[in-house]
C-alpha cells in the first residue's frame, strides 16, 4: 500500500520515475576522457591495441574464457550433450569468445585509466 505521498507523487506526475526511487551520480566514476565515445576514435584503438596483445592480457583472458565458457556451454546446451546430440559449434564459438572479449577489455580499460 502506498503512503499519502507516493500517491501525489504517482498521480502528480503520472508515472513514477525509477530515477526517482533511485537517484544515481555516477560523474565520479569516469570522466568525459574514459567514456563509451571515446572507445570509437582511432586514437583510443592505437593505445588499446598493443595493451589487448600482451601475453599477460591474453593468458588471463583465454583462461577465463575457457573456464567461463566452460561453464556457460554447459548451461545452454546440456541436453543436446547429455542427450548424445552434437553441440552448435556457432554457438559454442560465441560462448566462448565473449568472456575473452570482455576480459581483455576490462583488463585494456584498467591499464589505460593508470
Amino acid at each position: 500500500m502506498l503512503a499519502a505521498s507516493e500517491k501525489a507523487t504517482l498521480t502528480g506526475a503520472g508515472v513514477l520515475s525509477v530515477l526517482d526511487l533511485f537517484p544515481m551520480n555516477f560523474s565520479h566514476t569516469q570522466s568525459k576522457d574514459q567514456s563509451m565515445g571515446t572507445m570509437l576514435t582511432a586514437e583510443w584503438w592505437r593505445e588499446a591495441w598493443p595493451l589487448a596483445r600482451q601475453p599477460a592480457v591474453r593468458r588471463r583472458a583465454l583462461w577465463v574464457a575457457l573456464f567461463i565458457g566452460t561453464v556457460l556451454t554447459l548451461v545452454n546446451q546440456y541436453d543436446v550433450i547429455l542427450g548424445g546430440g552434437f553441440p552448435n559449434l556457432l554457438k559454442m564459438a560465441i560462448t566462448y569468445c565473449v568472456p575473452y572479449l570482455v576480459n581483455t577489455h576490462g583488463a585494456v580499460t584498467a591499464q589505460m585509466r593508470k
